[in-house]
């Protein structure tokens, strides 16, 4: 399974990388960043995207996601 890392925190985001052992995991510290990957076209089977963060936090990435691909949603 592919899943992305979402946290503004690199040592969070690290940790949890490791965490997922056995994944392929993509980690990233930048909601626009995340947000550019999964409206893009990236696939994912599963998302951890940190709640707050500077900027646009992980429900303002979950809000467009569900607006422009509501298919990645679930």
């Amino acid at each position: 399974p592919r899943v992305l890392v979402v946290d503004d925190e690199p040592n969070l985001a690290r940790l949890l990388s490791w965490t997922l052992d056995g994944f392929e995991v993509e980690g990233v510290t930048e909601a626009s960043l995340a947000l550019a990957k999964l409206l893009g076209g990236e696939t994912y089977d599963a998302v951890l995207c940190d709640l707050h963060m500077p900027g646009l936090d992980g429900i303002d990435v979950y809000e467009r996601v569900l607006a422009a691909r509501p298919d990645l949603a679930a």
